[in-house]
């Protein structure tokens, strides 16, 4: 009996084998005769293409042009990228940029774990929505774990880091009045832990 079984199973996976060869046949016949189609058409030829930029119309344009940068200069591309926007370090040393990284991190992680979560208290006051302590503090983690591209950014700009600090404290609060305007839209409440 396992010989007879052994014999059915073989010719049912032959058939099987036969029936995608005939299907993969068949395709490959439609293939041929869309190439063939396409290779009868008249090819479109298109002579020249005149761009009219002086009437494009542009709102804003913001960004930085680097012209030149050369690979023999020990940095891959990776590397001047953050955020998908490039990070030159300017005129200033590399010590020098990472002390004031450090810096800046400091403060930062001194502010969100102070000021911001008052803030945030105000913006629910505000908005009249309850998060909850624990949804709080994951916010609070999830800005810390996004602020290092941020923090570099600003810094490549070669500013002051009191500067820098107020821009990132600026764009944290805007993070998180659109976030508690989103959760208000959303459906309200998000008490995790029953409250402030």
């Amino acid at each position: 009996m396992d010989l007879f079984a052994a014999y059915r199973q073989m010719y049912a996976h032959l058939q099987w084998q036969a029936n995608k060869i005939k299907e993969l046949e068949s395709g490959l016949d439609r293939l041929r005769s869309e190439v063939e189609q396409l290779s009868r058409q008249k090819p479109v030829n298109v002579e020249r293409i005149e761009y009219h930029f002086d009437q494009l119309k542009i709102d804003t344009l913001e960004g930085t042009l680097n012209v030149g940068i050369s690979p023999g200069n020990g940095k891959s591309i990776e590397e001047l990228m953050a955020n998908g926007q490039e990070i030159q370090t300017g005129d200033t040393g590399e010590a020098e940029q990472s002390e004031r990284i450090e810096q800046v991190r400091d403060a930062m992680n001194r502010y969100l774990s102070s000021d911001c979560l008052n803030e945030l208290r105000g913006l629910e006051e505000k908005h009249q929505i309850t998060i909850g302590q624990e949804y709080r503090l994951a916010m609070l983690n999830d800005l810390r774990n996004q602020m290092d591209g941020r923090i570099r950014y600003y810094c490549a700009a070669n500013a002051d880091i009191p500067g820098i600090c107020e821009k990132l404290r600026r764009d944290i609060r805007a993070g998180m009045e659109l976030h508690v305007l989103q959760l208000k839209e959303g459906g309200g409440k998000h008490e995790s832990d029953g409250g402030k």
